[in-house]
């Protein structure tokens, strides 16, 4: 029997996001962590549908301290935009055990109100970009 190695860990890609970022298509299978800038919300631009192709994927998480600018609800918004036509975006997020989702939103942005674990995760299957997220209410918001 031969030994299992690193490589079958399923060890995750982590990365830190502080302020506005163009994400790429190789960036496929991160987990980006969201923290705060200081003073003002910024904006994360999603690969096109067609440069990142059927399967990509990534995770958004808030990793705010306690009393940090995000997570104390001053304004820090963070906005994602993508480079698609609107209304390319089906969402679907678990916000206090009540779900909402819409099958044609423009954008998805994570509230100043998010505390440390808010998060979304986007993927799509070439065509259309699906979004999950958890977060209390409030925190996660569509809009068509």
């Amino acid at each position: 029997m031969s030994k299992l190695g690193r490589y079958s860990a399923d060890r995750k890609k982590v990365a830190d996001i502080d302020g506005a970022t163009t994400i790429k298509a190789a960036q496929c299978g991160t987990i980006f962590m969201c923290d705060d800038t200081g003073d003002a919300g910024y904006t994360i631009t999603m690969p096109s549908l067609a440069d990142a192709g059927p399967g990509w994927w990534a995770k958004f998480v808030v990793n705010c301290a306690a009393g940090s600018t995000l997570a104390d609800g001053s304004g820090d918004d963070i906005l994602f935009s993508t480079e698609d036509d609107t209304d390319a975006i089906v969402t679907h997020i678990d916000i206090n055990s009540s779900l909402s989702a819409d099958e044609a939103a423009d954008t998805v942005t994570i509230d100043n109100t998010a505390i440390r674990g808010t998060h979304v995760t986007w993927w799509t299957d070439g065509t259309t970009w699906f979004v999950e997220g958890v977060g209390g209410s409030g925190m996660i918001a569509i809009a068509t």
